[in-house]
């Protein structure tokens, strides 16, 4: 690691300008991020103010990702194709057990498209997707055309578009079949292909969520740093900057892949980008820290015992991990915050 030390160093020196300018008083933090700011060894970091007018309305409440339903799909597929075969479907209405592939499309009052999502994979019967939608569905064909009210939904990616009209067009009629050999079933204590798939179905619809989210809340970062005013201390990033090189290299040495192999082979990055890279993520890492930590502290967001515990218990939070979660338990409040426009902030 001496090579890499010594370019690292020359390399972070050009950052010094990031670290140059006139001192202020430091805002206060949440304890819990403060314990976590530590474990890093940053200490002499800080936030010297924060616009909070315009960090309320960083959070982008029109976020909406435009294919979420597809995505399930998507993720579904990637996970059967091993073991299953989709067939067109040799009957031309729809029935249980088939799959409908269809584009779907939601109207506002104004009759302006406000989302549209393409090859959805809906099986009939299964009760997964929407019971309404795929009674909706049955006995339907292809190029058929239905329309239905968002408030009869029950799909959680539908159920946010209040007062709106949906519209599903049929593009085909499938099904699937087990490949001969497979123990899939077996082999995971499922009896069914249905069983199997309600379990695919909500595993994958939790996976797209937790993606939303976690859009959700970097669209919120990247526009709330920018209304925040930092005093970061040079060695403190360097080391920061140096410590996650070095957590690259321990990750990819443990698959027999050297730090080179990693940025120029699967990232294809130079040397100086990859390291640049790693500044930018240290930075970016302790901005998001100091940030939560000033907006909890500025509102008196920080959890009870109690509470941490109970959200340590539903999220099976490990020992180890819970100084960590404390961070996203604080974040998940703050986006709930500036959800919330009742909140009279």
């Amino acid at each position: 690691m001496k090579k890499f030390s010594y370019n690292f160093i020359l390399l972070i020196l050009t950052f010094i300008v990031l670290f140059s300018g006139c001192t202020a008083p430091s805002l206060p933090i949440d304890n819990n991020i403060k314990a976590i700011l530590l474990d890093n060894n940053i200490e002499k970091s800080y936030i010297q103010s924060i616009n909070y007018d315009s960090i309320r309305n960083c959070l982008d409440s029109d976020f909406n990702t435009n294919d979420s339903l597809s995505r399930v799909s998507d993720y579904i597929d990637e996970v059967i194709e091993t073991d299953f075969d989709y067939y067109k479907s040799e009957h031309p209405l729809i029935d249980n057990n088939d799959i409908a592939v269809v584009d779907c499309y939601i109207y506002d009052n104004n009759n302006q498209c406000i989302y549209e999502d393409k090859n959805i994979k809906i099986f009939i019967g299964f009760n997964c997707f929407d019971r309404f939608i795929e009674n909706a569905l049955f006995q339907k064909q292809i190029g058929d055309i239905i329309t239905i009210s968002s408030n009869k939904c029950s799909n959680e990616f539908l159920t946010n578009y209040v007062d709106s009209n949906i519209k599903f067009i049929i593009s085909d009629i499938k099904y699937i079949t087990i490949k001969t050999g497979s123990e899939v079933l077996s082999e995971n204590n499922f009896q069914t292909i249905s069983q199997y798939y309600e379990y695919l179905y909500n595993m994958k619809v939790n996976e797209v969520k937790l993606e939303n989210a976690n859009q959700l809340k970097e669209c919120f970062y990247e526009k709330a740093i920018k209304e925040c005013v930092y005093d970061l201390n040079y060695n403190e990033v360097k080391d920061y900057s140096f410590d996650i090189v070095k957590d690259y290299e321990t990750s990819y040495s443990a698959f027999g892949m050297t730090l080179e192999e990693y940025y120029n082979g699967m990232l294809g990055l130079t040397e100086e980008e990859f390291f640049n890279q790693c500044v930018e993520e240290a930075i970016y890492e302790i901005k998001k820290y100091l940030l939560v930590g000033a907006i909890s502290a500025y509102y008196n967001l920080t959890p009870t015992e109690s509470e941490l515990n109970e959200y340590f218990k539903t999220n099976n939070i490990s020992e180890n991990d819970k100084k960590y979660a404390c961070f996203t338990y604080l974040e998940n409040t703050i986006i709930q915050l500036y959800s919330n426009n009742e909140q009279g902030l």
